[in-house]
């Protein structure tokens, strides 16, 4: 999560309501991090989203394994069964992961941006 503090001032050169501005700004990081998000299938891509409350936005994604990619993963996890594109069934089963982080939501907020 980041945090955003604003100077002495600061009402004075906003030219929109604040609120606004937060929407554009989640408009901008949404598509920034879908732009540089790694792709495999393209299902994490797809389920970055963004919402505002107020003065208050957020923008990310409610995949389980959105966090995984961000921040990396090391350790074992839980695979539920599945099958494959090919057809064959694959029994639910444990592996070690070792999922590097490929972040795309932090380089994104951390983007310079004009207001």
């Amino acid at each position: 999560m980041a945090r955003v503090e604003m100077t002495d001032g600061w009402e004075e050169r906003l030219q929109a309501p604040l609120g606004d501005v937060v929407w554009k700004l989640c408009l901008d990081v949404k598509a920034d991090a879908q732009m540089i998000c790694p792709v495999d299938s393209g299902d994490l891509k797809m389920s970055i989203d963004s919402e505002v409350r107020g003065t208050v936005g957020r923008v990310g994604s409610n995949l389980d394994y959105a966090a995984a990619v961000e921040m990396g993963f090391h350790g074992i996890e839980q695979v539920c069964e599945y099958v494959r594109k090919d057809g064959v069934r694959v029994r639910a089963h444990e592996r070690h992961a070792n999922q590097p982080s490929e972040p795309y939501l932090k380089p994104s907020l951390y983007t310079r941006r004009s207001a």
